[in-house]
């Protein structure tokens, strides 16, 4: 995305041979203007019109001919750069009507496809199709679009002329507009992957969070937000070269690709100190040292709020603190102090009971019994206490945190310690949906559209979501194993994980199931643990007491509902049946 750089690099080649022309001492090397030999006889727009085959569930089908025989060749303007490596082994092309994403398996790809340079492409023999429901243009890989080789590339594709950043078409619209073309499959197909404009938003967290996470594995979702409240996620590779770099603070303007995953718009930035302007940009702050009187994390010195946010970390450590209020919703800036609409899942602690600068908290994530013990949402008349938790320090709502809570106790210090729970050693009676399994050998009710087993970085999962599917929603589907045969166990218990980042209808219409070897009817199961709105973070569902089917054969599945109020999207996988 450094287009500034090059062209102020040229302009001063150019003055210094203006100054020293009239020697004529050397050779002034000519400007080479690359021309195309093929023109553009499709649109991006009428090739994914052409195939396009909605969202719901990914395809893959070869780019064939036009009506008259020719080879479809599109044309348009590199509106990405992997520079910075945010965008990775493939390029955005961008025409008046849309844009596309090519995969290329290679990188440096900004050096011969500069951003606003137009390229043209020869695309009939390519593949087209859907990755979480993004279209793009590639090769076979493992069943989905995958990166060309870069020379299959370089024979298909022409850059013509150079790099012009004004010649690139400006699409500026609004938060609200673009969440409403998901309901629309016209305005979704054709938005996807364009390069837009939003003006007068902010980066939640600006100033305080990064754009990623450093360290950690694929990428990290952020949000931006106007001046309504509407929110549009941020999607960055955790492996790009500005992971670290603080969001900034304030409002402005961004220009980012509006790319999608799943069933949801994401932005995707190129590189955010180019991409957005008119916002106040800080220095990542130096970590701060843990005071010395910020405990240990012991039962008997645990952790003070101003240790955690220090940076102690650790598992298994206690923390001490007031209880001061509560986030109702997935972004901490929206931080209750207080105790009206609270909920049990979460509390902020503080140094001191009247506290009421989120900045000056930590979240704890409830789980269990500390819901109902510990948890505003029950127990209003826990809001100033001191309590002290045990857990695991981890990030929580972009904040150091605590998670994995187990334990508590009223003031200073904390109880006994739990004990480290044994691994099961129950023999396993059965197991299925593993995340390395190809293929599965589940009945999954391929009419409503709504099941399907998918891969995301190598690793498989059930996939449930009516989104984007108007005759799915309302309906109510299966999908379920094989016969299991428990009529030698004496006991039986069923694990399995499963996240959800969007939630609305979920807990209320969907549910694990089972029933008896030939009866047609299931019998919903109560699961002890849902995965936290807000991310793709699979969390094991907890145990599921299966005893009373011991001694029978079984099959067990999972019930996904939908309606008006909610197509949610659900992601099972490594379930076991233990004795």
């Amino acid at each position: 995305m450094k287009l500034h750089k090059f062209l102020m690099a040229v302009a001063l080649v150019a003055g210094a041979a203006t100054m020293t022309g009239c020697d004529d001492d050397f050779d002034r090397p000519p400007v080479i203007v690359p021309e195309a030999t093929i023109e553009a006889n499709t649109t991006i727009l009428e090739l994914k019109e052409q195939y396009w085959q909605g969202t719901t569930s990914d395809f893959l089908t070869t780019i064939g001919t036009t009506d008259t025989g020719d080879h479809v060749i599109i044309g348009g303007r590199v509106v990405s750069s992997d520079e910075d490596g945010n965008i990775y082994q493939r390029i955005v092309l961008e025409d008046e009507t849309s844009s596309i994403f090519v995969r290329i398996y290679s990188t440096k790809l900004f050096e011969s496809y500069q951003y606003g340079q137009e390229v043209r492409i020869d695309v009939t023999g390519l593949l087209i199709g859907t990755y979480r429901g993004l279209m793009m243009i590639g090769v076979d890989y493992n069943g989905s679009v995958g990166g060309m080789d870069l020379n299959v590339f370089q024979q298909r594709a022409q850059v013509n002329g150079l790099p012009d950043k004004a010649a690139i078409p400006q699409y500026v619209t609004t938060i609200s507009d673009i969440k409403s073309y998901l309901t629309d499959q016209t305005q979704l197909m054709t938005w996807q992957s364009r390069l837009i404009t939003l003006e007068n938003v902010e980066f939640v967290g600006g100033g305080s969070e990064m754009f990623g996470t450093p360290g950690a594995a694929n990428y990290t979702t952020r949000q931006l937000k106007d001046a309504e409240g509407n929110t549009l996620d941020i999607s960055t590779s955790n492996k790009c070269t500005f992971v670290n770099l603080l969001m900034p603070k304030g409002t402005g303007t961004v220009n980012a690709i509006l790319s999608y995953y799943g069933s949801n718009w994401q932005l995707v930035f190129s590189d955010p100190e180019t991409d957005c302007t008119g916002f106040t940009w800080v220095d990542t702050p130096e970590k701060p040292d843990v005071p010395a009187d910020g405990g240990d994390g012991s039962a008997e010195t645990p952790f003070t709020v101003q240790a955690v946010q220090a940076g102690a970390d650790g598992t298994g450590k206690w923390v001490t603190g007031y209880i001061v209020g509560f986030i109702p919703d997935k972004y901490y800036d929206q931080a209750v102090f207080g105790t009206e609409g609270a909920i049990n899942t979460n509390i902020l602690l503080a140094p001191a009971a009247d506290v009421t600068d989120v900045a000056a908290c930590i979240p704890v994530a409830l789980v269990g019994d500390l819901r109902n013990a510990v948890g505003l949402g029950g127990h209003p008349e826990n809001l100033g206490k001191q309590v002290t938790i045990y857990g695991d320090l981890e990030k929580y709502f972009g904040q150091p945190g605590l998670k994995n809570t187990s334990v508590y106790a009223w003031g200073d210090k904390g109880g006994e310690t739990p004990d480290v729970p044994d691994t099961p050693t129950g023999n396993v009676l059965y197991s299925a949906l593993g995340e390395t399994d190809a293929t599965i050998d589940w009945d999954i009710d391929a009419a409503t559209g709504v099941w399907s087993w998918k891969e995301y970085s190598g690793k498989h999962y059930l996939n449930a979501s009516a989104f984007g599917n108007d005759a799915a929603i309302g309906v109510t589907t299966y999908a379920f194993s094989p016969v299991i045969d428990l009529t030698a166990a004496k006991s039986a218990k069923m694990t399995f994980d499963h996240a959800a980042k969007f939630q609305t209808t979920l807990r209320t219409l969907c549910s694990a199931a089972v029933r008896e070897d030939g009866a047609t009817d299931w019998t919903e199961l109560a699961i002890p643990t849902w995965p936290e709105a807000g991310s793709w973070t699979f969390v094991s569902a907890g145990e599921i007491d299966l005893s009373a089917y011991a001694g029978k054969k079984i099959q067990v599945g999972f019930k996904y509902g939908s309606s008006t109020d909610g197509a949610d999207t659900w992601e099972i996988k490594n379930l076991k049946i233990t004795e």
